[in-house]
């Protein structure tokens, strides 16, 4: 895992350090469970199995498991704007109604930068996944 991603939106950077790797794995196995109902014969279709994955993540967003996960990516993101420093976790609210549109690409890079490398070959299915939410 790289020690950090940064990435970039209207000139805010968002800097994702690693969580530690028992927690995260932790959290990651309850959300899997969500997917007990998603047809894995389609495993050979990367695309179609990554739609699938994203239709259930989506269709669960309330579900205590899906919050862990966001949990771990917001206490493991931080901000810069404007020469100041914090943690997303710390000014959640007061950062995102003034960024909302930063909500969704921050989630989805967060998650790919925590979890992709649990998965054989780097998160080929968090790839797909991620290719089928466009932000």
């Amino acid at each position: 895992m790289d020690q950090s991603k940064q990435i970039t939106i209207e000139n805010v950077t968002y800097t994702m350090t690693p969580a530690n790797a028992m927690a995260a794995w932790t959290a990651l196995k309850n959300a899997m469970k969500l997917l007990q109902s998603v047809d894995l014969s389609s495993l050979g279709d990367g695309k179609k199995l990554g739609a699938n994955v994203l239709t259930t993540v989506l269709a669960n967003l309330g579900d205590p498991s899906v919050k862990a996960l966001e949990d771990i990516v917001l206490k493991h993101t931080s901000c810069e704007q404007d020469g100041k420093q914090y943690r997303l976790s710390e000014r959640f609210d007061s950062h995102f109604n003034q960024y909302r549109g930063h909500l969704i690409p921050v989630l989805k890079e967060g998650l790919m930068y925590q979890f992709a490398d649990f998965f054989i070959g780097g998160g080929g299915l968090l790839n797909s996944m991620a290719n089928n939410l466009k932000v």
